[in-house]
């Protein structure tokens, strides 16, 4: 059993704790737009290749069912510790403070000091652990609806977030409508009336999950040359958080 770091944005570390997450696709590199015959998956191993034996053999950089990855994130520590390394900041007497909320200890939130990328978070202040239950490949449009809401996608409106009358009748829409991630997603309490003209836009959503996961693809892997149109190979990472049933 192997243990490899991997990143998730706050919105999907969140999805995550909730426990819509199960599911996380990533671009198979460096073969991800090459030609469709050029990518076969092998046996359990999950290797990728050219069928004619002259290609590259990639194994799959997340891991096999049966290990672990451990999730880096946006985190602070107390403000004690700003001029320490983050490899410095002592485990065991301190708290620390997760960007997608929570914390861990018991240090009074006025004490919290500058938040810390998430790539330098050490393996001793993570909270969240993952077993690898699955690896698969296939092209990122082979996705079904419910492979979209594994992936954690969020309904457009929330009892958290709705406010407004006239939006509460939203609520009982079946099915729900999904976030468009190109978007903001909603308007937090006490909007100004600049941001009210922005309504239409902020409430820009999908009628199925999989509409959903194609803008927030497209969010986070268009501009590295990725995106959604370009349907490329990925790795299909299934998992369970530890300590889950």
């Amino acid at each position: 059993m192997s243990e490899k770091p991997i990143l998730f944005s706050g919105e999907m570390i969140r999805a995550i704790l909730d426990g819509r997450k199960t599911i996380t696709r990533r671009v198979i590199k460096p073969l991800a737009l090459e030609r469709p015959e050029w990518i076969a998956s092998q046996r359990r191993w999950n290797v990728v290749h050219r069928p004619d034996g002259l290609g590259r053999l990639v194994l799959c950089p997340y891991g096999q069912p049966g290990d672990r990855l451990w999730v880096r994130e946006t985190w602070a520590a107390n403000s004690l510790y700003d001029n320490l390394k983050p490899s410095e900041v002592p485990p065991d007497d301190t708290s620390i403070w997760y960007r997608a909320g929570g914390k861990r200890g018991y240090a009074a939130d006025s004490q919290r000091g500058k938040w810390r990328p998430s790539i330098f978070m050490p393996r001793l202040l993570n909270r969240i652990t993952l077993e690898v239950t699955g690896v698969r490949v296939e092209r990122v449009q082979e996705i079904t609806e419910e492979g979209a809401k594994a992936e954690g996608v969020a309904p457009l409106f929330s009892h958290d977030d709705i406010y407004l009358p006239y939006y509460r009748a939203e609520l009982d829409r079946d099915p729900m409508p999904y976030l468009n991630y190109l978007w903001h997603g909603h308007i937090g309490r006490g909007i100004t009336a600049k941001q009210s003209d922005a309504w239409a836009h902020q409430y820009s959503g999908y009628e199925d999950a999989r509409g959903s996961f194609s803008s927030l693809w497209e969010k986070i892997n268009a501009k590295r040359g990725y995106s959604w149109a370009s349907n490329p190979w990925v790795w299909v990472v299934e998992f369970k958080r530890e300590g889950d049933e």
